[in-house]
């Protein structure tokens, strides 16, 4: 049985929400806000791409209206600290989960997604050590730059 705390990780309170606005996405955004977490949502890639280094967990739809998962991933493997990055997929097979784990991808979850589903994803994910790369693109950027590109995210 999978079990879930109330309380949200202070430490990693966001949680960057990619894919099409429908109605899977709104129920997640509504399961994690009522949770506690503070989501950066965006319905594309492109705008997503910028938030990824700010997510400790990035949960993105398996196909975007500019690319999929696989692109999510990699923008994430890119990353000195790279976010555990959750797919959520309609129809979510074992090879899918397979693809994923083995491309380090963290899980995947069916949609319609229970809320102990997600929030025992998330929390575990949120409680993993972050994964070190060898090698990858490191920045770091002051509060008002962060705001100007949380500024930009549907909310």
């Amino acid at each position: 049985m999978k079990t879930y705390s109330s309380e949200p990780p202070a430490a990693h309170p966001y949680v960057l929400l990619i894919g099409p606005e429908d109605d899977q996405r709104a129920a997640l955004r509504s399961i994690l806000i009522e949770a506690g977490y503070r989501l950066l949502i965006c319905s594309r890639l492109c705008d997503a791409a910028d938030l990824i280094q700010f997510a400790p967990v990035v949960i993105s739809e398996y196909s975007l209206p500019d690319g999929s998962w696989l692109d999510v991933l990699q923008a994430a493997r890119r990353l000195w600290t790279a976010p555990a990055v959750i797919v959520t997929a309609r129809a979510a097979g074992g090879d899918l989960r397979a693809e994923v784990l083995a491309l380090e991808g963290y899980e995947v979850l069916t949609l319609p997604a229970r809320a102990g589903d997600v929030l025992w994803a998330v929390q575990n994910a949120h409680r993993r050590h972050p994964v070190r790369r060898e090698s990858g693109k490191h920045r770091t950027c002051h509060e008002s730059e962060f705001n100007l590109l949380v500024a930009g995210v549907d909310r």
